[in-house]
């Protein structure tokens, strides 16, 4: 039995006849393209490369799966792209991944909604060998903190409404020498504003896409 349904007659899909359309001519020099590295360092220019260099490089006890080292991979390489797995299943690897595979001076930001999550994966990363810094509400903001976050921090966790506040723009965004730093930027715990309600919890972070000086 076959549950593909029936081609329908020709006479209900076909457009009249008319002026034929022009195809759009693609060139190589697409946007889509601009910003993106087809070739990287030979230590990370596979996705092989880059599991056997991040349990060096982090000193881990157990081999990086296939899919954590394929995502840290494609956003050395500048692609966009989202990751759906289960708690507990290594998400944050893909962060400290990225962060010490980016190469020397650069940061990664992740913007995180949940305060406590911010400071384990900052205290897991320090463990690993990181330079990770959190900035929320709670965290003491000192000119130290300010000054370790534009020039030295390799991972920066980082709430939603700290990302639009005036100290944050004013203290690090506003210097060009930490936007140049930033290797990639991710945003953590996206699936809570579907299921906790976008109306309800934290509308900032849903509005995360229309603040421009976030991503560089």
């Amino acid at each position: 039995m076959s549950f593909w349904p029936q081609t329908p007659p020709v006479s209900q899909y076909r457009s009249p006849p008319g002026t034929p359309r022009r195809r759009k001519i693609v060139h190589s020099s697409s946007r889509s393209t601009q910003g993106l590295k087809t070739c990287l360092p030979q230590h990370i220019s596979t996705p092989e490369h880059v599991q056997s260099t991040l349990k060096a490089e982090l000193s881990l006890n157990f081999e990086p799966d296939a899919w954590q080292a394929h995502t840290i991979h494609r956003v050395l390489q500048g692609y966009d792209g989202m990751v759906v797995a289960a708690t507990s299943l290594g998400k944050s690897l893909i962060f400290e991944g990225t962060a010490k595979l980016a190469g020397s001076g650069k940061a990664v930001v992740v913007i995180c909604p949940l305060k406590s999550l911010e400071r384990d994966q900052a205290q897991h990363a320090i463990n690993k060998g990181l330079v990770a810094d959190t900035i929320n509400e709670d965290t003491e903001k000192t000119p130290e903190l300010w000054r370790r976050v534009r020039n030295t921090s390799q991972l920066i966790y980082i709430s939603p409404e700290t990302t639009k506040s005036d100290l944050f723009r004013r203290e690090v965004w506003n210097h060009h020498s930490f936007r140049n730093r930033v290797a990639a930027a991710f945003v953590d715990e996206t699936h809570v504003i579907d299921e906790w309600g976008n109306d309800k919890f934290r509308p900032v972070h849903l509005g995360l896409h229309c603040y421009p000086y976030i991503i560089p």
